[in-house]
């Protein structure tokens, strides 16, 4: 859902600053280069995150949560037809919502474990592409027959479903688990293998 909702308002973006700000094509632009450059940041600081906190849905569910408020955030600040700051929420919407990509691969990584991580990458790579196709042509419908401020609103309240979605994925990290058990495991066999040692040396003396 978050990643669809990405992609439509990424896809759409042009069309709706330039209602909000006529003749402002290189900012519609440059607006896009933010979403963009600020989601790359967000990915790699959300993987750094996961990595020292291991925190999967947790992070799933603060960044979906904090996607759906700067979303809401974001729709009413094109009203007050202020260019800087649409460039300043256009990047914290990028952030978290391009920054929630590695979050999702390593949450369904954890949860269908031992299935490959491949299997998982490609099937929510599937369900983003065609959540992102309905979403556009929902959003580009609403925007031609109601308005930008619906659209907008639309993607605000199916950010707000996928946060609710995501609570109640149950936290079940089969990779830890199974990472964990095998770390217990070699440290058995090690400490086997060094007291082996130790008594050979000992019936050697």
């Amino acid at each position: 859902m978050n990643l669809g909702c990405s992609y439509a308002i990424s896809t759409l973006l042009n069309p709706i600053i330039l209602f909000y700000f006529k003749s402002h094509q290189k900012d519609a632009g440059f607006i896009g280069l933010t979403i963009i450059l600020s989601g790359v940041f967000g990915s790699i600081l959300s993987g750094l995150w996961l990595d020292r906190t291991k925190t999967f849905k947790g992070t799933t569910i603060g960044i979906y949560l904090i996607s759906c408020i700067g979303m809401v955030v974001y729709t009413f600040i094109l009203k007050l037809h202020r260019l800087w700051l649409v460039y300043v929420f256009a990047g914290f919407l990028g952030f978290f919502l391009t920054g929630y990509r590695p979050v999702g691969f390593q949450l369904a990584a954890e949860v269908t474990y031992p299935e490959c991580e491949g299997t998982s990458s490609g099937l929510l790579n599937l369900a983003a592409e065609i959540i992102g196709i309905v979403s556009t042509i929902g959003m580009r419908a609403l925007m031609t027959n109601v308005s930008i401020f619906a659209a907008n609103a639309t993607v605000c309240a199916a950010l707000l479903v996928g946060t609710v979605l995501s609570a109640f994925i149950r936290p079940n990290y089969k990779r830890q688990a199974a990472g964990k058990e095998m770390h217990s495991k070699m440290e058995v066999e090690i400490a086997v293998e060094i007291d082996e040692k130790s008594k050979l040396n000992l019936d050697k003396t």
